[in-house]
């Protein structure tokens, strides 16, 4: 066919020169302007709308829906001439739209790309599929069905050729992995099942093995978004042909640079990207040329193409300009590390398997010794004081009331306090002052003290050993009392904190993280350092709520601010968020009142009426005048 072939289209085949074994037909030309300027080294790259020409598999690393389309002037100003004086001019064009499918589903993609001249034409048609086939080791997989076309034009001389045109099918194949941070590995078979395109006589469309890999240079330059260095070395006919290229994107990705050399050329490319404020669009102009070395007397190779992409339901369009643009840079930075945010997860539950195996006997041995600890105090404090009747003991800290006094001289306020408590019971209040916590905390263990007037770092401590109940805490004037929360998004995979077990968190800050043995009481298993497997820090709620919404996190961990914020614009935001749970309001309070787990039942309904009557403090003018001084606003009942 290659006689045929170079007859019809002149100087254009005969003096290209391909070495080795004649196979005019299908030329591997690396279809797609950005493959281009890398000169072809894609293979373990494939991350766009060029992927299935290289390796189909990349699809699944798909971060968007994208249109795309290239025009080419191939060997520019060579002198073509052709038998019957006419010039020649040879091009490469392409058309594709790729759309991801979601939940884990893949991406397809319908492509068609061409190589023509005056009186010779080839088609390739793709329909295409790829997704991920080993999330864990970040192992995607992917295949091609290609419909091969090649047409002569119809004319004088042509007339005597048996046939004018040829149609027919195969295939392509391909994984890409990243099995190392910043690296990835490309594998691909293209032509795999052996199609016949001959002419007169066979001649079959050889099939092309690619292998290849890239590695992203972590670099902390100002302006510089990313370098990738990539290398192919393709089998074709028994030819052997390496490929290097590499690719650099600056200025928050709004310009790429690339370079690339093979046996047969040197080129050289770049990309112009721009996101539409406020909207879910995104527009890549591409540009690659070629110099080829073994044509001197050209102008060299030139593609230019143009991409679409669009979000989907990344972010909403009603979000400001600012935002939008801040979700999408960190939606293209997710989508280009989420393999190996993967290959890190599947380590670390490994990782964590291990310890956990050692650290169980460990933590169970502690268990069992704080449960008999626990069992000993608890019977101590049970058998305190049988015969007192009537008589409730409640001890504090001095240095409290430093805290929460209007005056330095507290203490004659104190004793008005107790003596109107008792005046509206007729309980005794038995008040016991301590000077450091420490004494007040052994007391409290010996039973020695009923009810305990605390800070939350006693409180804390007592509490996660199960010796202590909240039973009323001070709101403060002027004050707003932070109370922390745990918001999820509300697409029903999480209904309960038992769902987020080995999901991701954000946080604002290591001290918020403290408090999140209060969501989960106390219970051993839904320790924060094995519960979640990825933590991650946040700087403001805005940016957690577009964690969420981006998926970059599983739950965000705050206080009640968080929902403050998210109320003010849950219009504008794509999906709904809600609160998964709340912390308990008297661990952050300033003094919570607290007694003891067990208690004589005569004992709480002693206790019963005193609370009553803290919160009854607030509706008659003595009441007032007390709280007045120490700059509460009332005590409040704990919920039960």
């Amino acid at each position: 066919m290659r006689r045929w072939v170079c007859v019809l289209t002149g100087a254009m085949l005969a003096g290209l020169n391909w070495p080795g074994p004649a196979f005019a037909n299908f030329l591997d030309d690396f279809s797609g302007a950005r493959p281009a300027g890398l000169a072809g080294a894609f293979v373990g790259l494939a991350d766009d709308a060029n992927a299935p020409f290289s390796n189909p598999a990349g699809l699944a690393r798909l971060p968007c829906g994208e249109i795309a389309g290239m025009y080419s002037d191939l060997y520019s100003g060579l002198n073509s001439g052709l038998y019957n004086g006419q010039t020649d001019r040879l091009g490469n064009h392409l058309a594709a739209a790729a759309l991801p499918l979601g939940n884990q589903a893949g991406s397809v993609e319908l492509a068609w790309t061409q190589f023509d001249s005056t009186f010779y034409q080839e088609n390739i048609f793709l329909l295409s599929y790829g997704r991920h086939l080993w999330p864990e080791y970040a192992l995607d997989a992917g295949i091609s069905l290609k419909g091969l076309q090649w047409k002569l034009a119809a004319n004088d001389y042509t007339a005597a050729f048996p046939v004018l045109e040829k149609f027919g099918w195969s295939g392509s194949a391909g994984l890409l992995a990243s099995p190392w941070p910043n690296i990835s590995l490309g594998f691909s078979l293209d032509n795999v099942v052996p199609l016949d395109m001959g002419m007169t006589q066979p001649e079959t469309v050889p099939l092309v093995v690619r292998l290849g890999g890239s590695y992203r240079l972590p670099v902390t330059f100002p302006s510089l978004s990313g370098i990738t260095a990539a290398l192919e070395v393709d089998h074709r006919a028994g030819i052997y042909t390496p490929k290097l290229g590499a690719e650099s994107w600056w200025f928050q990705k709004l310009l790429a640079l690339r370079v690339g050399v093979n046996a047969d050329q040197a080129t050289a490319g770049l990309s112009l990207r721009y996101a539409i404020p406020g909207n879910q669009l995104a527009f890549r102009l591409d540009y690659a040329f070629a110099y080829p070395f073994y044509m001197l007397d050209t102008w060299g190779s030139h593609r230019v193409g143009l991409s679409l992409c669009w979000e989907g339901n990344s972010f909403a369009r009603k979000i400001p300009a600012a935002t939008v643009n801040q979700a999408y840079q960190a939606e293209q930075e997710y989508q280009e590390y989420t393999h190996f945010k993967q290959f890190l997860e599947f380590k670390k539950k490994e990782a964590e398997k291990a310890a956990n195996i050692a650290q169980i006997a460990q933590e169970s041995a502690e268990q069992e010794a704080r449960k008999a600890q626990q069992a000993a105090e608890l019977a101590q404090a049970a058998n305190f004081s049988i015969n007192r009747k009537e008589e409730i003991v409640i001890g504090f800290e001095k240095n409290m009331l430093q805290d929460f006094a209007a005056i330095q001289d507290s203490l004659p306020w104190v004793e008005a306090v107790f003596a109107y408590l008792m005046k509206q019971t007729g309980l005794k209040l038995i008040r016991k002052e301590y000077n450091s916590g420490g004494d007040l905390e052994a007391d409290f263990r010996a039973g020695e003290i009923d009810l305990i007037l605390c800070r939350s770092e006693i409180f804390s401590r007592l509490h996660a050993q199960g010796l202590i109940m909240p039973l009323a805490t001070t709101i403060i004037q002027g004050k707003d009392s932070q109370r922390y929360c745990l918001l999820v998004r509300d697409d029903k995979q999480i209904a309960g904190l038992e769902d987020l077990h080995s999901k991701r968190l954000g946080y604002f800050s290591p001290d918020d993280l403290k408090q999140m043995q209060m969501f989960f009481k106390n219970d051993e298993t839904h320790r924060t350092e094995t519960f979640f497997s990825e933590l991650q820090s946040l700087a403001h709620p805005l940016d957690s709520l577009v964690a969420l919404q981006m998926k970059d996190v599983d739950a965000v961990l705050g206080t009640e601010y968080l929902v403050c914020v998210y109320g003010r614009i849950k219009e504008q935001m794509t999906g709904r968020i809600k609160v998964l749970a709340w912390s308990s309001e008297y661990a952050f309070c300033p003094a919570p009142i607290s007694g003891r787990c067990l208690m004589r039942p005569e004992k709480m309904r002693e206790i019963e009426r005193l609370l009553k009557a803290l919160a009854k403090m607030h509706k008659d003018e003595e009441g007032r005048r007390l709280l007045a001084v120490f700059q509460l606003d009332r005590f409040k009942r704990m919920a039960k």
